[in-house]
């Protein structure tokens, strides 16, 4: 192991411990000089075990969620494919089974169609605004490429688990390393307070608007999605929903008689 290495490499031996400690006289760590001059060895020792075990854990996860993740998008992919190829003969296979009629199965498909095109459209307007604001900020807080910047992070908002986060919040760390304080700030302020609460703004509303639900509804649905779903949860959390609350409204009408006398 990496630990190992170093023990063996005797990299820890040909540090002046005493040049070190004379340095470190008359400060709050001076009562701690002893305890480093006998143990110096095991605690680097000690850090460096952990360091390599945390990174060996590490790898070991991304490498994990890369293979599932990979495994889900080739999934997708063939059921996509069967999808779009035999969509309408499945569709009207169910139609045919369902014991709800034509008139309640079509308005469970429309609700699911309109619902699903409505969450993709939303996610696309919001990705272009987090975009065009993040292009913006950096392109008056001086960073080169902002329009580039700028598109990577309209992408990077199509994808929930990601976002435009993994590219402005490094970016205002780095000003700050640099020594350009106030850009650095705008970076972070902009990025938290503006476009990481566009997505949360302005999806429900965008949704609800055209699938007529409460954006409540939809901002708890999309969360909840998130949750049990993964990445795709965002679209199935809302279609779940509007299919829940077209089953009641066709109840509703269904049994529409018998709810009046109660």
């Amino acid at each position: 192991e990496l630990y190992q290495v170093v023990q063996q490499s005797g990299i820890f031996t040909n540090v002046d411990v005493n040049d070190v400690s004379s340095r470190l006289e008359g400060t709050f760590l001076a009562p701690y000089i002893e305890s480093i001059k006998t143990e110096w060895k095991t605690y680097a020792e000690a850090a460096t075990r952990e360091l390599s075990s945390y990174l060996f854990e590490s790898i070991k996860n991304i490498t994990s969620n890369t293979l599932t993740f990979m495994f889900q998008l080739f999934i997708m992919f063939y059921a996509l494919f069967y999808f779009l190829k035999d969509g309408k003969k499945m569709l009207a296979r169910l139609m045919h089974l369902s014991p709800l009629g034509n008139n309640y199965e079509k308005r469970l498909f429309e609700r699911f169609t309109s619902t699903t095109r409505a969450t993709l459209k939303s996610t696309v307007i919001v990705g272009g605004i987090q975009g065009l604001l993040g292009g913006l900020m950096f392109f008056f807080t001086g960073i080169q490429g902002a329009f580039v910047w700028g598109v990577i992070m309209f992408a990077l908002s199509l994808i929930p688990v990601l976002g435009s986060f993994i590219i402005w919040f490094p970016a205002g760390l780095i000003m700050l390393a640099l020594g350009n304080i106030w850009q650095g700030v705008v970076i972070l302020a902009v990025g938290t307070f503006v476009i990481s609460l566009v997505d949360n703004l302005l999806r429900p509303p965008l949704i609800g608007r055209d699938i007529q639900m409460h954006p409540l509804v939809v901002l708890l649905t999309t969360l909840g999605g998130l949750f049990f779903f993964g990445i795709s949860g965002f679209v199935i959390g809302p279609i779940i929903a509007a299919l829940y609350i077209s089953i009641m409204n066709v109840y509703e009408e269904y049994y529409k008689t018998s709810l009046e006398k109660n």
